[in-house]
């Protein structure tokens, strides 16, 4: 779309002055060239965005929106503030790492205490999404290397998390041109469920591993504002019943925000994975 285009559309008039340039009536100091206008004032310049954004007195994502006819984009708004901070180069005070031999007891200790089986702990890999510290700490590092969760035995045998690093990050993200994208609260529901899942009837989803349930959702806001051929969003419920109020709360969270952009948000259990033909999808990092 042109300025002029955009003119049209919204029933702003333009005229021709005196020196046979296109500018808008009732302001002949803007004038419009090409897909370029320029304030004669005071020589300010700017692009079709920057045309809507000021004409319609909005921001330049609601402009964007308009200007494409794509309402999702303004999931974008939510998520610029984290988005932007996302291009600084974050450091993860990781410790030096433990000995091969001995790093595989400290996971294998955290994920019992998650109930990831032993099965299910093949989804991590010490030195590749796992790093296991001379401390026996435990942090799980995305693929980007911008964002971690850190995870520490306390006295009495419990895990304390920490987040660390980029706070848009996410675990695990894979994307494709199915309309359905699987969204997972942590790294130990996504091993579960990646453990239990044989089949590969949804083998084409895009998924999104976030590293906890209070972590940041601006990065399904994201994906979803850039992939509009995605229509489906499947939130994983945990089959554990402490953590049942938990996902109910997200799903319904997840659900009261896209509602408006027209995506369905399904509640997404192990029994349902078979239920599309019998098979089901292959959610493999």
């Amino acid at each position: 779309m042109s300025i002029l285009d955009y003119c049209r559309e919204n029933k702003i008039q333009t005229e021709l002055n005196k020196d046979g340039k296109t500018v808008l009536k009732g302001r002949g100091f803007i004038v419009i060239e090409g897909n370029t206008w320029t304030n004669t004032k005071n020589s300010q310049k700017g692009g079709i965005v920057q045309f809507v954004a000021i004409h319609d007195e909005t921001t330049y994502v609601r402009a964007l929106a308009k200007i494409n006819k794509n309402p999702r984009l303004l999931l974008l708004e939510d998520a610029m503030g984290e988005y932007k901070r996302g291009y600084q180069s974050f450091y993860i005070p990781k410790p030096k790492a433990q000995a091969a031999e001995r790093s595989f007891k400290p996971l294998r200790d955290l994920l019992q205490k998650y109930s990831v089986s032993e099965h299910a702990s093949k989804a991590f890999v010490p030195g590749k999404n796992v790093h296991v510290g001379v401390d026996n700490s435990v942090w799980f590092v995305n693929e980007k290397g911008d964002a971690a969760m850190e995870f520490r035995e306390e006295q009495g045998g419990g895990w304390k998390g920490k987040r660390h690093g980029n706070p848009a990050g996410v675990f695990h993200e894979k994307t494709s041109k199915s309309k359905r994208l699987l969204v997972f609260s942590d790294p130990f529901e996504f091993a579960r469920f990646q453990a239990q899942t044989k089949n590969h009837a949804l083998k084409d989803s895009s998924v999104v591993v976030l590293f906890g349930e209070n972590d940041s959702r601006q990065k399904m806001n994201e994906f979803l504002a850039l992939h509009t051929h995605v229509t489906e969003v499947h939130v994983a419920q945990s089959a554990k019943a402490e953590r049942r109020e938990q996902d109910q709360k997200m799903f319904q969270e997840v659900k009261r925000r896209l509602d408006p952009f027209q995506i369905e948000v399904k509640p997404l259990q192990l029994g349902d994975l078979g239920k599309d033909r019998g098979r089901g999808p292959d959610i493999g990092m």
